[in-house]
């Protein structure tokens, strides 16, 4: 039970469902991604990339839809990501790796998280729940300021809102 006036320690470390988080940094994700990298270097590069996409990504993007990052956080994460990209393909760190995965058919991380972040609102917009529906407008708009890309969906009315956010999910998130 807390009680007003109670304090908190402040940690450097936090394990929460099995990620663990040091100072901003993600563990779970460092870890992964170094044991598929010491497993993989005879396997064609398209293969190490699957392998970093389907245990690694999830881990440096979970909770993403329901999280709204800064733009500092979001940068950090990209960069993360795109390490994978010059690890894999030999890249320098240096080099932009932009062009290149586009050129993979791949989304940049700022557009996997704003999909997830659609595809979090699409569903539970889809919560026959009141509770949950009104949660869903406070936390939406709390956290979308105007230079979202989001916003204009803010600019109508709930129910034209609604049918914006079912539109942008069937549009980025579909096939």
């Amino acid at each position: 039970m807390l009680f007003i006036g109670s304090s908190y320690n402040w940690v450097e470390s936090i394990k929460y469902l099995g990620v663990h988080k040091v100072g901003g940094k993600n563990l779970s994700f460092n870890a992964a991604f170094n044991n598929i990298c010491s497993h993989t270097k005879t396997l064609e590069e398209v293969v190490q990339l699957t392998l970093h996409e389907s245990y690694c990504l999830p881990l440096l993007t979970y909770a993403a839809g329901a999280v709204s990052y800064n733009q500092r956080q979001v940068h950090d994460l990209n960069v993360c990501w795109n390490t994978v990209y010059r690890i894999v393909f030999n890249f320098n760190r240096w080099e932009s790796v932009k062009s290149f995965i586009n050129g993979l058919g791949k989304l940049s991380l700022q557009y996997i998280l704003k999909v997830r972040a659609i595809k979090f609102y699409y569903h539970l917009l889809s919560v026959p729940n009141s509770v949950l529906n009104e949660l869903f407008w406070l936390h939406f708009e709390n956290f979308y300021d105007k230079d979202d890309c989001l916003h204009h969906i803010m600019c109508s009315p709930r129910h034209v809102a609604t049918a914006a956010i079912h539109e942008r999910f069937n549009a980025d998130c579909q096939p």
